[in-house]
């Protein structure tokens, strides 16, 4: 069972990278702002934070 953990967290920048493009991910899907005008705004932040992380790790988040 350690193993299994130890070999999840063997790249934690590569972990937190993921996490912030999905929490961006989300916020364009739920924040009231998003839909408010600030969605494009949004989505080109997550984009790029997307191709930094396939360009960084050759694969997607």
């Amino acid at each position: 069972m350690m193993m299994i953990i130890g070999g999840l967290n063997s790249n934690p920048e590569k972990n937190n990278d993921r996490h912030a493009y999905e929490t961006c991910m989300d916020s364009l899907k739920n924040d009231d702002r998003a839909r408010a005008g600030n969605g494009a705004f949004i989505a080109g932040a997550c984009e790029r934070m997307r191709n930094n992380y396939i360009q960084k790790y050759s694969t997607t988040p």
